[in-house]
């Protein structure tokens, strides 16, 4: 028979037992059968966004609790910013910037922390055209632009990208036209200096860059698992065959995750989802 003293705590376990649950995201095992039908989705239909959007957001309800949900609302966010919709998408990428060095949740910040910041390039540019009315021509640092008459108190930028770095800014000018180097200037992130520019990434076929395939895996100690993966260029093998565990990367690659199924992966731009050899 349970005494008075063991029945009074029980309320207080379980509240405990619940907030560790909701802090420890590793103890819910990730519903692959379903994420596999929503990538399957994203990558056969790929244009087809309400679809998929609506696929994600189905997801995301009925696993608020599983690992593999961050991967979801990054789909989900990409496809948003695809259709215009950058309300949205922001506010999902926000709650992404999770500070964490272990799997999906470090993954989702990195991709947040990219995509916000080509986000964030958007109104700089607009804080520089005001600038340019002005003087008839950029500033030669972005420092500049602070307190400048022609740029309106209300209009709010960042003065660093989502990793806490000053924009490489720059003058470039016309090569064909010297004495107007004030004319033109180059804004980017230092992390995705080459797709900084948020038109020119949603151009990009999702995870088209990701080209390496997991040949084999084996289980490492403590209970992790090493992978060995290949590159493949326009259907051949390319280059030398390398090794990660979760957690670690080979270029801008990273393993985020490995399951009973699927591996995943993801770079600077896109999550991948592939089979587990």
């Amino acid at each position: 028979m349970m005494s008075r003293g063991l029945k009074q705590l029980r309320p207080a376990i379980a509240s405990t037992f619940v907030a560790v649950c909701l802090l420890c995201p590793q103890l819910h095992a990730a519903d692959e059968a379903a994420f596999i039908e929503v990538w399957k989705l994203h990558t056969a239909n790929p244009d087809d966004h309400t679809a998929i959007i609506a696929a994600c957001q189905n997801y995301a309800k009925a696993n608020q609790l599983d690992e593999l949900r961050r991967v979801v609302e990054g789909i989900e966010a990409w496809h948003l910013l695809k259709t215009g919709n950058q309300d949205k998408a922001t506010a999902i990428l926000e709650s992404h910037l999770e500070r964490s060095t272990q799997g999906i949740t470090a993954g989702a910040a990195s991709l947040a922390k990219a995509w916000l910041s080509r986000l964030d390039i958007l109104p700089l540019k607009k804080a520089l055209q005001c600038y340019y009315r002005k003087e008839v021509g950029y500033p030669e640092s972005l420092d500049a632009l602070s307190a400048h008459p022609g740029v309106p108190s209300d209009l709010e930028y960042r003065i660093k990208d989502r990793w806490d770095r000053s924009w490489n800014y720059k003058l470039v000018g016309f090569k064909s036209m010297p004495g107007f180097r004030d004319q033109r200037y180059d804004v980017s992130c230092m992390r995705i200096p080459t797709t900084s520019d948020i038109e020119s990434a949603l151009q990009l076929p999702y995870a088209g860059n990701i080209r390496a395939r997991p040949t084999r895996s084996r289980a490492s100690g403590a209970g992790t698992s090493v992978v060995e993966f290949g590159t493949w260029v326009d259907g051949k093998e390319s280059g030398t065959r390398f090794q990660l565990g979760v957690n670690r990367t080979s270029g801008d690659l990273r393993l985020a995750y490995v399951g009973e199924r699927l591996l995943i992966v993801h770079d600077r731009n896109h999550w991948k989802a592939l089979p587990k050899p």
